[in-house]
């Protein structure tokens, strides 16, 4: 049954629920069996499910929700809300997570967003990443600083940071790259886990073939969707810069349809 008999505004229903809690523990609301289960004299958490919040001991101000959501943590100020959502969480902090193991093996790693999915599942010590989308920054493992927007964008973003991708599938394979802007269906897909750096590429499937490019800018419909390690291009129109041949050199500038 329930019970508010220990600490101040406590809140409490579930086998072994909440039952290490001291007095100086307040303001808690522990629901579920096991959940809140370590927790003594954390103040301010909300833990709803099976094992939730379960090895918190002095946490502060988390939201865990869902089965093992927030399982492991130690941390402060965290939200979870989905089965093993922010799971794996020792020490991160300010990291938001909602969707089936959302942010489910960030260990360290603070200020992240995953809304969607197992969006960010991999990620551990990455920091200040915003992941939307079913399965977007699915593999992202240490990048910091990157945002994802879109169903599997961003997937294969392993290492890269300080990228900006929006779209399905936008930088899908991009690896270790860096500070580039994809916006679009496809754009700046990637090819082999790619290390492509400061590259713009606006609309569908632009920039598609890319891999170790630098400095590129292409808009338009597979436009620059030849460029592999060229660096430099800038081509304007739909499938301006799409030759059947990888462009591999540099300085190139194009403007037009078919250009």
């Amino acid at each position: 049954g329930a019970s508010s008999n220990v600490g101040t505004g406590n809140f409490i229903g579930g086998t072994n629920a909440g039952d290490a809690l001291q007095s100086g523990g307040q303001y808690n609301t522990l629901l579920g069996q096991e959940s809140g289960t370590s927790l003594t004299t954390g103040d301010q958490n909300t833990a709803v499910g099976y094992e939730s919040l379960q090895t918190a001991v002095s946490g502060t101000s988390n939201v865990a929700i869902g089965y093992r959501a927030l399982k492991v943590t130690t941390a402060h100020r965290n939200a979870a809300i989905g089965v093993e959502a922010l799971y794996s969480n020792t020490s991160g902090e300010y990291n938001h997570a909602l969707g089936f193991r959302s942010l489910f093996r960030v260990t360290t790693g603070s200020s992240n967003v995953g809304l969607g999915y197992l969006t960010g599942q991999a990620l551990t010590t990455g920091t200040h990443n915003t992941y939307v989308g079913d399965s977007a920054g699915h593999n992202a493992t240490t990048g910091t600083r990157n945002v994802s927007v879109g169903v599997s964008c961003g997937y294969d973003l392993t290492t890269g940071s300080y990228n900006v991708f929006v779209g399905r599938e936008a930088g899908y394979d991009a690896g270790a790259s860096n500070y580039n802007v994809y916006l679009g269906y496809k754009t700046g897909y990637g090819n082999s886990n790619t290390n492509a750096t400061q590259n713009i590429a606006i609309g569908y499937e632009a920039l598609y073939n890319v891999t170790t490019g630098t400095q590129n800018v292409v808009m338009g419909q597979e436009a620059g969707k030849a460029i592999t390690t060229g660096a430099f291009n800038v081509f304007l129109g739909y499938m301006a810069g799409n030759a059947s041949a990888g462009i591999t050199g540099g300085n190139n500038f194009a403007s037009g349809q078919l250009s």
